[in-house]
């Protein structure tokens, strides 16, 4: 489903569903059950690619940078 079909049904703007879809990537990623590519498919993104350029633009990490952070488990 588009973003624009999605967002007309739940009354948000375009940009809050790509910032919504960014927030629970990075919740999934920092639980580290899933890889990249999981995560990314699992939000709507269509390549781990597309998910790393939304994520530095609007939260200024990259799933690599946020891993990293991390301590290891």
């Amino acid at each position: 489903m588009s973003a624009i079909i999605v967002s007309r049904l739940l009354a948000l703007t375009p940009r809050s569903v790509l910032r919504r879809r960014v927030e629970r990537a990075r919740i999934l990623l920092r639980q580290g059950d899933l890889n990249t590519s999981e995560v990314a498919e699992l939000t709507g993104f269509a390549h781990q690619s597309h998910l790393a350029h939304w994520m530095r633009r609007e939260i200024g990490q990259t799933p690599r940078d946020l891993r990293r952070a991390q301590p290891p488990k």
